[in-house]
C-alpha cells in the first residue's frame, strides 16, 4: 500500500504521514491516531525509518547530519532549462515539508562521478537525461534513486511524463475540431519519447479513420541527434526546412499538425514567417512541452501540451523519501504523469 493511500484513508496531505512517521511534535493527537488507524486498515507499513534519523545514522561515524536529496543531470542541455525549472520546483515543495535541501549537480561527462556521490552526504538521489557509465554505477548502489526519464536499466524506479498520452492528446485535439487529414514533424526520430509520441499519434488517429502524414527526416537529411544539438539553433532550423517543405507540398495538404517539442514549433513559425506564411494559417497546430519560455513570442500561440513537470518532482521526491526509510529492498514503481492540454490563442 502507497502513503498516498494512507492519506487518502485519514483525510490528510502526504506531508502529514510523512510527520506522523517523523514522530513530528507539531501534529496533534488526533490527526497522527487517525493516521496510524488508516497505516493499519491499508496494511501500511510501520517498520519505515524516520528520514532525520536514518540520515543522522547513516553519518554517525562521520559526525555528519544528513539533510539533503540530490538531483544529477548527465548529459545537460540549456534548450531543456525551463523543464528542469519546473521538476527542481516540484522537487523543492516536496523537499521543505521535512526540512530537506536540494543539491542540483550537472554532469557532462557520464564517466565523471558527481561530487555529492563521492562525498556521500545525501539521502537519495533523482536522475535525468543520459545513462551514466559503470563507474557511477557502483557510487550509486549505495543509494535509493528515482530516473525522471525513461530509462529502463538499473531499478526500475521512474516518475515520468506520459509520451503516450502526448500523442493521444495531440492527434484527440486535432480531430475533435474537424480536421481529417493528419500530420506530425519531427526532426528527432532517435529520441525514446519522439518515437513513442509519434507512435501513439498515427494509432490514435487510425483508430479514428483519420489519413495521417509522418514527415521525420529521410536518409540523408539533417537530422537531430542529440540534446545538445538543439542548443544549435541554426542546425535545428536546416533539419525543419526539408520536413516544412514536404508538407507544404502534399496533396490534400493537412490541416491539422502535431509538432513534438515546443522548440520545432518556435523554429518553424520562424521558417514560415520568412517564407511570407502565417503560422497557424496554413495549419491548425499543436504542440508539446508546453514550455513557456518558448512560447511566449509566438503568434498565435499554439496550444500544447503540459508534461506536469512539477508534479513529476515532487511524486518522484515523495518516493525517493519512501525509499529512503525503507529497511528492506522493496519492489520498483513505475509512476507517469497524466499529460493535459493547455490551450493558445
Amino acid at each position: 500500500m502507497t502513503i498516498s493511500e494512507v492519506a487518502n484513508r485519514a483525510k490528510v496531505s502526504v506531508s502529514t504521514v510523512y510527520r506522523v512517521l517523523n514522530n513530528d511534535m507539531r501534529i496533534s493527537a488526533n490527526t497522527s491516531q487517525a493516521v496510524k488507524k488508516a497505516m493499519a486498515e491499508v496494511g501500511f507499513s510501520t517498520r519505515l525509518g524516520r528520514v532525520r534519523k536514518t540520515a543522522t545514522q547513516t553519518k554517525k561515524q562521520k559526525g555528519t547530519h544528513v539533510n539533503c536529496v540530490a538531483m544529477v543531470d548527465f548529459g545537460y542541455n540549456a534548450a531543456a532549462s525551463y523543464s528542469l525549472y519546473r521538476i527542481q520546483n516540484g522537487v523543492s515543495k516536496a523537499l521543505v515539508e521535512h526540512g530537506l535541501s536540494l543539491i542540483v549537480e550537472h554532469v557532462a561527462n557520464p564517466d565523471v562521478v558527481p561530487t555529492c556521490l563521492s562525498n556521500g552526504r545525501v539521502l537519495g538521489v533523482l536522475l535525468r537525461d543520459s545513462e551514466p557509465s559503470p563507474k557511477v554505477w557502483r557510487h550509486l548502489a549505495n543509494y535509493p534513486y528515482v530516473w525522471l526519464t525513461s530509462h529502463r536499466t538499473g531499478k526500475n524506479n521512474f516518475v515520468v511524463g506520459g509520451h503516450e498520452a502526448v500523442g493521444e492528446l495531440a492527434a484527440r485535439y486535432l480531430i475533435d475540431r474537424g480536421h481529417h487529414i493528419l500530420a506530425v514533424i519531427d526532426p528527432w526520430v532517435t529520441h525514446p519519447a519522439s518515437k513513442i509520441r509519434l507512435e501513439r499519434f498515427q494509432f490514435t488517429a487510425y483508430q479514428a479513420g483519420v489519413s495521417t502524414d509522418v514527415i521525420v527526416p529521410g536518409p540523408g537529411d539533417p537530422q537531430i541527434m542529440t540534446a545538445s544539438d538543439l542548443a544549435d539553433l541554426q542546425k535545428v532550423e536546416q533539419c525543419l526546412e526539408p520536413l516544412l517543405d514536404r508538407l507544404l507540398a502534399l496533396s490534400p495538404r493537412a490541416t491539422g499538425l502535431f509538432m513534438t517539442n515546443d522548440i520545432f514549433t518556435a523554429i518553424i513559425y520562424r521558417i514560415m514567417t520568412k517564407r511570407g506564411l502565417k503560422p497557424g494559417q496554413e495549419a491548425s497546430i499543436i504542440s508539446s512541452n508546453n514550455d513557456l519560455a518558448v512560447l511566449a513570442g509566438l503568434y498565435p500561440r499554439p496550444a500544447s501540451i503540459d508534461l506536469g513537470e512539477e508534479a513529476m518532482g515532487q511524486r518522484a521526491t515523495e518516493q525517493l523519501l519512501l525509499l529512503a526509510n525503507a529497511p528492506e529492498p522493496s519492489r520498483g514503481v513505475r509512476m507517469i504523469i497524466e499529460p493535459v492540454v493547455v490551450e493558445g490563442d
